[in-house]
């Protein structure tokens, strides 16, 4: 866990150390705290080449964040965002399986 409240610089040192080479990130926050996140894990990777799959599911630290596009640049970054889903397929979606069977790479 990684608190939030100390200053931007310990906070960014914090996640880059905890969180430097995690695959996924569920985010419930979005906002200030989020622009913290992603360039200092972004920076502290190992493999920048490596994808850091973020999904975006809740704003309750805020609606916006500003995101320099040089981080998206710095390495391989997939910003994903995810609502409710409806548990059967819908017409709009025919091909749509009843449930996940598998993880798939995204590109």
């Amino acid at each position: 866990m990684v608190p939030l409240e100390d200053g931007d610089e310990e906070t960014a040192t914090t996640l880059g150390r905890e969180a430097g080479d995690v695959d996924v990130v569920i985010d419930y926050l979005w906002g200030r705290p989020t622009e913290q996140a992603i360039p200092a894990i972004l920076k502290a990777r190992t493999d920048r080449s490596k994808a850091l799959h973020w999904v975006q599911i809740g704003s309750m630290a805020g609606q916006e964040i500003s995101l320099p596009p040089a981080f998206l640049r710095a390495g391989n970054l997939n910003l994903f965002g995810s609502g409710q889903v409806p548990s059967e397929p819908t017409p709009s979606w025919p091909n749509c399986p009843r449930s996940p069977t598998k993880s798939v790479p995204a590109r």
